[in-house]
């Protein structure tokens, strides 16, 4: 895709949204909407806490219910922030009984928003007493088996704080499972990043002011993610390669770059797919590139945009959710919702030009 076309595809997404983007400032800084809500449940009490952002038919309900499950059983109390839609009246009525708190606000600033709130709301509720402190979101399939596999990220005496690091183009944690711990609470920065962001209307801008710059304020070298190709190595599974694997590998690095496709293809056409694994957690986007060899060895939870993006198929993602012992109930429930949703990551036709789709 030339650089005159992505120049002109920005410029004419940029008008086109131009009444949205003011409509967003409008309720941010004049309103204030975005610190309003509706609160369900008691307050928190603890020390430990859990501040979940959900949007209600992003992912299964249960998915969502094992996830407070599990997190219950770590000693978390959880503080639900709900992004209000059609289905959020029904969903509270399944999570309110398994959680301590749900805040339900309108979506302004989608996840980051989300917790934005939350996380201010446990500050002005709990002060300095905070120890622990975990944010998630709804844009990962939560099993039984993955959750169990994610356990040393949700436990407070473990070394490991969030899933993956990605390396590609700015180096962050992501942001879909994240622990932090005493050395980061007790930073003003941490705090003072949290009460000024301003949420964002754009994926683009949710990443690069969000994800992004929440990483470089806590600090790169705070991070010590599950996976990791010393982890991979210890696995005892094959760690080859699957067609579905091979696929989505080649599809996320052509999209990246001539370099990169190269690389990958190479490798992979020459039956290194370790080489091609270990060059992908340094350059690449892991979850994009990795999601579904990552699910088989290290029984990772899979990004449920991956279908929307164009990077695996909804038989790949079936096969998963097989794997991961799913019911065929919430199998037709998951699959149903990524066809008839737009999640995201796939976004419009100029988003996509901008993105080298």
């Amino acid at each position: 895709m030339n650089l005159t076309t992505r120049i002109l595809a920005y410029l004419i997404l940029k008008i086109f949204k131009l009444p949205l983007f003011f409509s967003n400032w409008f309720r941010v800084r004049i309103l204030g909407k975005h610190k309003s809500f509706k609160e369900l449940g008691s307050e928190p009490t603890e020390n430990k806490i859990a501040v979940v952002a959900i949007y209600a038919g992003t992912s299964s309900l249960n998915s969502i219910l094992r996830l407070i499950d599990e997190l219950n059983t770590s000693g978390y109390q959880t503080v639900i922030v709900m992004n209000k839609n059609n289905l959020t009246d029904e969903w509270i009525k399944a999570i309110l009984p398994k959680t301590q708190t749900i805040l339900v606000r309108e979506n302004i600033g989608q996840d980051f928003g989300a917790y934005q709130l939350g996380i201010n709301y446990v500050r002005k509720k709990l002060g300095d007493t905070i120890e622990h402190l975990l944010i998630a979101n709804d844009t990962l399939h939560f099993s039984k088996n993955n959750l169990i596999a994610l356990r040393p990220v949700l436990e407070s005496n473990s070394d490991f704080n969030c899933i993956w690091v990605n390396k590609q183009t700015v180096r962050h944690a992501g942001s879909m499972l994240l622990y932090f711990d005493k050395s980061v609470l007790k930073r003003k920065s941490f705090w003072n990043f949290w009460k000024f962001y301003y949420p964002y209307l754009e994926k683009r801008q949710i990443i690069r002011k969000g994800e992004l710059r929440l990483s470089k304020v806590v600090g790169l070298d705070y991070f010590n993610p599950l996976v990791s190709l010393n982890n991979l190595k210890k696995s005892k599974k094959a760690l080859g390669m699957s067609a579905s694997q091979k696929s989505q590998i080649r599809a996320w690095a052509s999209l990246t770059g001539i370099r990169e496709a190269i690389y990958i293809n190479n490798a992979i056409d020459h039956k290194k797919h370790l080489y091609a694994v270990s060059y992908a957690m340094n350059n690449l986007h892991i979850s994009n590139s990795l999601g579904l060899y990552l699910a088989e060895k290290l029984d990772m939870p899979l990004k449920l945009d991956l279908i929307s993006a164009g990077l695996i198929s909804e038989e790949d993602f079936f096969n998963y959710l097989v794997a991961q012992k799913t019911s065929i109930e919430e199998i037709k429930e998951i699959l149903l919702l990524m066809t008839k949703r737009k999640l995201y990551g796939e976004g419009n036709i100029l988003e996509r030009i901008l993105e080298g789709k």
